[in-house]
């Protein structure tokens, strides 16, 4: 492997690791979705659907992407 990134090309496919995107999947489990609750697929979806979507609300959250109204109420 120090072979490969003494080389041009190596440290260009190297480089190309960093690209990669955390599957949500990881991030999932360490919010504690470790398992589906609830049984069949549509429910499964939508149990995956509101995971997903709190999950989103929350970077948003975080990033400072939040209407002002929506921050008075959570200020109280």
């Amino acid at each position: 492997m120090e072979r490969k990134l003494l080389t041009r090309l190596g440290q260009a496919i190297y480089k190309l690791r960093s690209c990669t995107i955390e599957p949500v999947f990881g991030q999932m489990s360490m919010r504690g979705l470790t398992r589906f609750w609830l049984r069949g697929l549509q429910q499964v979806q939508g149990e995956w659907s509101l995971w997903c979507s709190t999950h989103n609300l929350l970077k948003l959250w975080r990033a400072g992407f939040v209407p002002a109204r929506v921050r008075a109420l959570a200020s109280g």
